[in-house]
């Protein structure tokens, strides 16, 4: 990949928040100081072994957060993280 000389990215590529941010700032929109949110977020992931966007995603949801698209991008991701597992599961019992 060849990057000419003098590029510089457009801005809303390195404003994109990720699925995890997104959801921490609907948490804390729904009146819940940052810190124990994030707290409550790697508690969640902890007990439930998710990701933390999972967790995030569920600790918005808990709190009235409206990020029902957060929840599909996050389940998409479960599912591709599935299959994968699933896959080597499988190459592994073909060995």
């Amino acid at each position: 990949v060849l990057v000419p000389e003098g590029f510089t990215p457009d801005e809303s590529i390195l404003r994109e928040q990720s699925t995890f941010e997104t959801a921490l700032d609907a948490i804390v929109a729904a009146g819940v100081e940052k810190q124990r949110a994030v707290a409550a977020i790697n508690e969640r992931q902890r007990a439930l072994a998710v990701t933390i966007e999972a967790a995030a995603v569920l600790v918005a949801k808990e709190h009235g957060a409206e990020v029902d698209h957060l929840a599909a991008d996050v389940r998409e991701q479960l599912s591709a993280a599935g299959d994968e597992a699933d896959d080597a599961a499988d190459a592994a019992g073909d060995a």
